[in-house]
């Protein structure tokens, strides 16, 4: 899978993970890793990384960093959010089709939102 850039540079996964000065490379791992895990196409996974979702992803990260290194965060963050479940209502507001794991579930929705 190739890396596309962010298109989100202030908000969502890469500003936020800015603030921990590791941005470039967070970046580029967690688009591999992302998409290696969903299947999901780099412009998929850019759409989720850019979003208010991509944001509290490396919300996750950030607190695995502090017991990890960036890759294993990463790695641990996808982990966490695969072991969660998507609701009923998360489903339908978001029109994620099913059986889908929630980090998944997350990216189509993002991609649909963006109108990839």
């Amino acid at each position: 899978m190739y890396t596309l850039k962010t298109e989100n540079e202030a908000y969502g996964f890469y500003g936020t993970m800015c603030l921990d000065g590791c941005a470039d490379a967070a970046w580029d791992i967690a688009m591999r890793d992302i998409g290696k895990d969903t299947g999901a196409s780099p412009e998929a996974v850019r759409a989720f990384l850019d979003s208010s979702w991509g944001r509290h992803f490396a919300d996750d990260v950030h607190c695995f960093l502090s017991r990890v290194p960036l890759e294993q965060a990463i790695e641990a963050a996808i982990d966490s959010w695969n072991d969660w479940e998507l609701s009923l209502r998360t489903r339908r507001e978001h029109g994620i089709p099913t059986p889908m794991r929630y980090l998944s579930g997350m990216v189509y929705a993002a991609a649909v939102y963006a109108e990839i």
